[in-house]
């Protein structure tokens, strides 16, 4: 049986205390019950489960599902269903806004999954809301997935200080291209994951992995991320088409997504996320340079070692 909640941050609390955990965990808690009793339950856990590694950074909502069960809540009908079919978001909009203005009254960040175009759209509107209602400007905000956002949609991030968390290794033209395309439409399977058009509207984009789910490239490897953020293809792929390839970002800005940009979605910047003094020295040694190299050869390079803080995690003979 899966561990609880509490069972995994006591598990990485027993793990930290012997010198065994080898990464920082900035965790979240599932949104479940009304939001008054997530914010006790919040800040219960924030008390007994923050250290120097670990920290409850936020509350998980899930505003919609994946378009292969049609419950991925979309701003256009599923074209493979007769009538009007958008899906449905797991939360109804005025629950979205009564919970996150619940959260951002309290200080507490949320990280909503959101696949739809409706449901990323209907999260933006409800943190909208919630900053007007709440003045609270300063809470961090974050989008996950994200798949299918529209253009009037993009600036929006930006002005919302919500950050975009892409699974960039989705937007290739793997095999679940053309099978998501029939339930959505190909148009906005093309058009999904816009990071570069973020990025040019001052959004902070960051990549996740979705690991262990995936659509067909199941990776937690940050070097893969890059790759396929840089070329929009299948890793070590250089022969097949770039999906949406106007929407490909440079090797500079790939790196800062995974690197800068998450320290800032998960309010670590001061002390992670760049190289500067008096931050922790959380570094990655690798056998070669990533803008010199090919970029189908990126996911390749070896690495040399590993560091968090001054702790050797890895390093290669």
């Amino acid at each position: 049986m899966a561990p609880t909640e509490e069972d995994a941050y006591e598990i990485l609390t027993a793990l930290e205390a012997e010198g065994a955990l080898p990464l920082r965990f900035f965790g979240s808690l599932l949104q479940e019950g009304p939001p008054e009793e997530m914010v006790v339950r919040f800040e219960d856990f924030s008390r007994r489960y923050s250290s120097d590694l670990i920290r409850p950074e936020s509350v998980k909502l899930f505003a919609d599902g994946v378009p292969e069960a049609h419950t991925a809540f979309l701003l256009t009908p599923y074209v493979d269903i007769p009538g009007e079919d958008y899906g449905q978001p797991r939360i109804p909009k005025p629950d979205m806004i009564h919970q996150v203005t619940t959260y951002f009254a309290e200080g507490i960040p949320i990280h909503v999954h959101a696949v739809g175009g409706g449901s990323v759209r209907m999260t933006l509107d409800a943190v909208a809301e919630a900053r007007r209602s709440t003045g609270n400007e300063e809470v961090r905000a974050t989008i996950a997935h994200m798949d299918f956002v529209s253009v009037e949609d993009v600036p929006r991030f930006g002005e919302l200080g919500v950050t975009a968390q892409t699974s960039i290794h989705f937007a290739t033209l793997d095999p679940s291209y053309n099978f998501i395309g029939g339930f959505v439409g190909m148009q906005k399977m093309e058009d999904a994951y816009p990071i570069r058009s973020l990025m040019a509207a001052g959004a902070n984009q960051s990549f996740g992995t979705d690991w262990p789910a995936s659509v067909f490239l199941m990776t937690y490897e940050p070097l893969m991320a890059i790759e396929v953020a840089v070329t929009r293809r299948l890793p070590g792929k250089p022969d097949m088409p770039a999906r949406n390839p106007g929407e490909a970002i440079s090797v500079m800005d790939a790196i800062t997504g995974i690197t800068r940009n998450t320290a800032i979605q998960i309010g670590e910047l001061e002390r992670l996320g760049t190289l500067a003094e008096g931050k922790y020295a959380d570094l990655v040694l690798l056998e070669q340079d990533l803008f010199v190299v090919a970029p189908e050869t990126i996911h390749r390079v070896p690495v040399r070692m590993t560091m968090m803080g001054l702790s050797l995690i890895h390093i290669s003979e």
